[in-house]
């Protein structure tokens, strides 16, 4: 069974860019809610806009306990959803990145998550989700 901190662990994966294709696959979670896409954001910056970030230490840890078995991307209503696999066992977590409400221009989606698509389309998305991982 997971503790607190591995769970803490999971969500700030959750909250990364998985699915961006980095040189160094741990600049995913260095960079963590920033978006990989804009060159200025550097994966070691001291400061970075997001500071939902790993340090090293997190990185290591998390590359321990997890392996990252499905991400669903960011998708049109706001939703995306990461599930990791415990390594050594069958246990997994499933975690859901939040919304951003951050406006476009600053790297967030509040005009597509914020305004009224936060209540109704992501989890009808999380519905379908769910149920694809278990059919």
């Amino acid at each position: 069974m997971a503790t607190t901190s591995e769970l803490l662990l999971a969500q700030l994966v959750a909250e990364s860019y998985v699915q961006a294709s980095l040189n160094d696959p741990d600049d995913r979670f260095r960079l963590g809610n920033n978006n990989p896409g804009n060159s200025a954001y550097v994966p070691r910056a001291e400061v970075l806009p997001g500071a939902t970030r790993m340090t090293d230490r997190q990185i290591t840890r998390f590359n321990e306990l997890y392996s990252v078995v499905d991400h669903r991307t960011n998708t049109w209503s706001g939703f995306s959803a990461t599930l990791l696999q415990r390594r050594g066992s069958n246990e997994f977590v499933l975690s859901f990145r939040s919304t951003e409400y951050q406006n476009d221009t600053d790297g967030g989606d509040f005009q597509r998550d914020g305004l009224g698509g936060a209540e109704k389309w992501p989890r009808k998305s999380e519905q379908r989700y769910k149920w694809k991982l278990w059919v």
